[in-house]
C-alpha cells in the first residue's frame, strides 16, 4: 500500500501540479489517507501554477492557488513510497 505518493514533471507549474490535485481529490473521494506531492527536475522555484492550468482545475472545484513550484531534492524522494514520473 503506497502511503505517499510523489508527482514529478519538469517545472512544476503545470502537468505535476494539476496530477497532484487531481490525484489527491480521486484518492480522498475513495476515501484514502495517501499523502501527494509535487515536484520538478527543473522547477521554476516560486512560481504559481500556469494560469490555464488554475483555470481548468478551478472549473473541476480544485483550487491550486497557493501552489508554488519546487525543485525535486532528494528528500522528497526518501519521503515517497511511489514517484509518478511525467
Amino acid at each position: 500500500m503506497f502511503h505517499r505518493i510523489l508527482v514529478v514533471c519538469t517545472g512544476n507549474v503545470c502537468r505535476s501540479p494539476a496530477s497532484e490535485a487531481l490525484l489527491r481529490q480521486r484518492l480522498l473521494r475513495a476515501g484514502s489517507q495517501v499523502e501527494v506531492q509535487s515536484a520538478g527536475v527543473a522547477a521554476l522555484v516560486g512560481e504559481s501554477a500556469d494560469p490555464l492550468i488554475r483555470s481548468r482545475l478551478l472549473a473541476l472545484g480544485l483550487d491550486i492557488e497557493t501552489h508554488r513550484a519546487r525543485q525535486l531534492e532528494p528528500e522528497h524522494a526518501r519521503w515517497s513510497d511511489l514517484i509518478l514520473v511525467m
